[in-house]
């Protein structure tokens, strides 16, 4: 499976988003001419998958004052949520201070959330057994809940993720990936010779003789600084600059191109900036160089599988903490690495599995929970 259909909501309007899903679960909309948009699945259910539009900036209308799965689907459904994107903040985003924009407090907005004076309960006997409270769906334990809810397979959003509810095993991240802007066509050239050396590499192993690409230029710096200093990023800059001694530039703004410097450095400096996630991430791993972010319990999931160095504390960012992790990461644990993990159809087949098997479990496997950590303040 390389693409994923999907019945495309107005979120704005809750109500409208449960009648929409009750309906398509009743009357399959891949024969009313969107195809792929429900997956039939073995245990003779159905997934569908839904993309909301139209309200990143709160979750409230989703809930709908409580009537979730309201009214209720066929049984047996599953429900995707792709949530509504913008690259620098997401549905389940929240501001951390000295790490993002504030865009805006998840935890107030959910305090904001009022339950229908009416609200019911789904009819399914399934969720509600009879003489047992109602659930409600609103607020953060309504959050909880609705995320715990059997109906809801997965809800993939973007950037950061509040914690709680991070990390979840139905919340998941997709990446910013590269900036398609026209000033990143060099990065996309850079990026297609490099993933070329790597099908090179492999082809000679299995003894084909296809020529290879130019080979990469050595990696002759151990950290590079190539940031804005935008906000928090300027107090980041700083802390990890005093580790080495004051000696190192930051290269934004010099002449050099840009992936020039990615493709000399070993490591490249990824502090986050209106949000958690950055191209800066995603362009550093796309052209061989480890970057360096500070731990997200509601985003570190996303790269896993990937050579990123995750770290407690910008100041353990450290030239002997670079030294041992480079022969790590690029001799001792290269084999790990799934650089699959850089292109769309990876992802969009992470999520058409899941929508076809009825399970996370894939999902939990190859972007587990947990992240590690690495310098002293991790281990204390």
């Amino acid at each position: 499976m390389t693409a994923v259909e999907s019945l495309q909501v107005d979120c704005s309007n809750g109500e409208g988003v449960w009648k929409a899903i009750a309906h398509a679960s009743h009357h399959r909309w891949d024969r009313r001419g969107t195809p792929g948009a429900s997956y039939e699945r073995a245990d003779g259910g159905v997934t569908l998958v839904v993309r909301l539009q139209g309200c990143f900036a709160s979750l409230c209308p989703v809930l709908n004052g409580g009537r979730v799965f309201s009214p209720p689907p066929a049984r047996g459904t599953k429900v995707v949520f792709i949530g509504d994107f913008d690259s620098n903040v997401g549905m389940l985003s929240t501001h951390l201070r000295d790490r993002t924009v504030d865009w805006g407090d998840l935890y107030n907005d959910m305090r904001s959330c009022l339950p229908d004076s009416d609200a019911a309960p789904a009819a399914d006997p399934k969720f509600q057994p009879p003489g047992t409270p109602p659930r409600r769906y609103v607020g953060m334990e309504g959050l909880q809940a609705f995320l715990d809810d059997e109906r809801l397979l997965l809800f993939a959003v973007n950037q950061h993720q509040a914690a709680p509810p991070a990390p979840h095993a139905k919340l998941l991240s997709l990446p910013l990936g590269l900036a398609e802007e026209a000033d990143a066509h060099a990065l996309w050239r850079v990026y297609r010779r490099f993933t070329r050396a790597a099908a090179a590499a492999a082809d000679a192993a299995d003894g084909d003789a296809r020529p290879p690409p130019p080979p990469l230029p050595p990696r002759r710096a151990l950290l590079a600084i190539n940031n804005s200093g935008w906000q928090h990023r300027a107090a980041v800059n700083a802390r990890v600059n005093a580790t080495f001694g004051g000696t190192l530039i930051n290269s934004y703004g010099s002449e050099r191109p840009y992936w020039e410097i990615l493709m000399e450095s070993k490591f490249v400096l990824a502090p986050s900036g209106m949000g958690y996630d950055t191209f800066r991430l995603w362009e550093a791993l796309a052209h061989g160089a480890v970057p360096i972010i500070d731990a997200c319990p509601g985003f570190s999931r996303t790269y896993a599988g990937l050579p990123v160095l995750t770290v407690a504390d910008w100041g353990d960012v450290t030239p002997a903490l670079l030294q041992e992790v480079w022969h790590e990461f690029a001799v001792e644990r290269t084999h790990e690495w799934d650089y699959r993990r850089l292109t769309e159809r990876y992802w969009l087949e992470l999520l058409a599995d899941a929508a076809a098997t009825g399970s996370v479990d894939a999902i939990t496997a190859q972007h587990p929970l947990r992240t590690e950590l690495r310098g002293a303040a991790a281990a204390a």
